[in-house]
């Protein structure tokens, strides 16, 4: 065995240091650094020691990463009849952002956002369905969107749609 392994191992290491920590900061006196360091209180000693994120977003993209993420629904032909009768008739009474604010529209919708990874891994096609309850500030069937509160949703992305409240 070397003799750095002995040194380590060996019965003279074991301390518990209790004799230390009874012990006060050392006084410098006559020298400039204990004013220009003085004594920190325990708790901002103690934020110097908490763990950081070293590389910042980094445990967010590795938590996306691992994230399950599930196919993207095809919606059948019924149902996407459905989902166009229910935005024609949202737009005949809301054919602008006032007349939307004017009567209130509050929908639920639910939709779908494909995943922010790189298309490179067999994640293509793959994301959440989020429902999103909220207020109708526009829609518009040229740029083929619609806006609640202050989200964009494409109509291509649509699943569900429900309105929940409408004032006449």
């Amino acid at each position: 065995m070397g003799l750095a392994y002995r040194i380590a191992t060996g019965k003279g290491i074991q301390r518990n240091y209790s004799d230390l920590y009874d012990k006060q900061r050392p006084q410098h006196p006559e020298d400039s650094f204990f004013y220009r360091h003085p004594n920190m209180d325990p708790q901002q000693r103690a934020k110097l020691f908490q763990p950081y994120d070293a590389l910042d977003g980094y445990s967010d993209a590795l938590r996306r990463r691992r994230r399950q993420y599930e196919p993207r629904r095809i919606l059948s032909e019924e149902d996407r009849e459905r989902l166009n009768r229910q935005l024609r008739k949202l737009f005949r009474l809301c054919p602008n952002s006032r007349a939307a604010a004017a009567r209130n529209v509050v929908l639920s919708v639910t939709y779908f956002v494909p995943n922010d990874l790189p298309d490179t891994d067999d994640r293509h096609g793959m994301g959440d369905y989020v429902t999103y309850t909220g207020l109708l500030r526009s829609l518009d069937p040229v740029g083929e969107y619609l806006i609640i509160d202050d989200t964009h949703i494409s109509f291509s992305c649509l699943y569900h749609m429900r309105c929940l409240s409408i004032r006449m």
